[in-house]
């Protein structure tokens, strides 16, 4: 019971700030990772033909560093929603930041330090258009995948997004996952 309350929290705190806890100097969250393979992500009926392409494309570039994890698309869902419901979700939701374009929300449980579901929304409270969507979705699946926000202007998990800053996977990103899933 006691574990249930405490995954109850951490799930509410990591839809609310995004729960990350570094360990590492670059991007790791706390070694909580997928132990299964594919990842399995669904698109909403929210996203645009040109969203599901970046997406699938930067599904493909992460699933080109072979380290045993992968994603495959599982199609798009009858749904608008991204929730918490056991189904890998990449949708569109309001964020209240409007320097926020897009947010994962990752829940896992806590003993096993297994993720079990990852959703991204995209910020319907900006304009979207104004952003290259394989990078976001790059950064996105990053998080998807366990990895955080890091300081190093080198590497796709950046924090910032600027336009010109890294478009694709770096030697900075694979050693992070490398690390990660070992």
């Amino acid at each position: 019971m006691k574990n249930k309350i405490l995954l109850i929290i951490i799930i509410i705190l990591s839809g609310i700030f995004n729960l990350i806890i570094p360990n590492s100097a670059n991007a790791i969250t706390n070694n909580i990772k997928w132990n299964k393979s594919p990842i399995v992500l669904y698109a909403t009926f929210g996203l645009n033909k040109n969203e599901i392409l970046a997406l699938k494309s930067a599904m493909v570039e992460w699933n080109s560093i072979g380290n045993g994890i992968f994603f495959i698309n599982g199609g798009q869902l009858n749904s608008k929603i991204v929730s918490i419901d056991g189904i890998n979700t990449v949708g569109k939701a309001p964020i209240v930041s409007i320097s926020t374009i897009a947010s994962t929300n990752t829940r896992f449980l806590i003993e096993e330090r297994e993720i079990i579901e990852a959703d991204i929304a995209l910020n319907t409270n900006i304009n979207l258009t104004r952003y290259n969507m394989k990078t976001v979705f790059m950064h996105e699946l990053g998080h998807v995948l366990g990895l955080a926000d890091t300081d190093e202007i080198n590497s796709i998990m950046y924090r910032y997004y600027y336009d010109g800053g890294v478009s694709q996977i770096t030697n900075y990103d694979i050693l992070d996952i490398d690390s990660l899933y070992k």
